[in-house]
């Protein structure tokens, strides 16, 4: 028999030339190849869902924060409602006691709401910082998923592009 003209020898659609093995070997390299980007698409996919859950649950705890937040601070007013009733109540009540020591007890109660308006400042603050420090996290674990996510693309990209540079020296 003459090279190229036995029974083991295909000619069609390009493959001219090829035997029956290496027909097999090129097959086998597609099924693995479309193996692998079916697999890369699945954990890409899986990764994009971990990423999803991660930030709602990111969400879910900052909202659930603010709701808190929100909650204390609205107790805190009705509170501090209360005592400023309160003390406009003590003040008509004692208006003839005030006449009369009216320097300590004006300074008292000047000091008194000076306390309250600084305890209303600094939860407002506290509520800011708390607020912000809760943006800083999440944008820190968004930053660092998307880092994940960025490095995991260029490996994948890089073993696809060492996969078609071995698939090309083979052909």
């Amino acid at each position: 028999m003459q090279p190229g003209t036995g029974a083991l020898q295909i000619v069609s659609a390009g493959l001219t030339g090829m035997t029956v093995t290496e027909i097999v070997a090129l097959i086998g390299l597609g099924i693995n190849l479309a193996g692998f980007v079916f697999a890369f698409t699945k954990g890409m996919d899986k990764i994009k869902d971990t990423i999803r859950l991660e930030v709602e649950k990111v969400r879910d705890t900052i909202n659930k924060r603010v709701e808190e937040l929100t909650h204390t601070m609205a107790e805190h007013e009705i509170d501090d409602e209360r005592r400023f009733a309160q003390v406009a109540r003590d003040i008509d009540a004692s208006g003839d006691k005030l006449s009369r020591e009216m320097g300590e007890t004006i300074k008292a109660l000047r000091e008194y709401v000076h306390q309250i308006e600084l305890a209303i400042k600094d939860g407002i603050i506290k509520f800011g910082e708390q607020l912000a420090e809760t943006r800083h996290t999440v944008y820190g674990r968004l930053d660092q998923q998307h880092e994940i996510h960025d490095e995991t693309e260029k490996e994948l990209e890089k073993r696809l592009r060492e996969l078609e540079i071995s698939s090309a020296r083979k052909g």
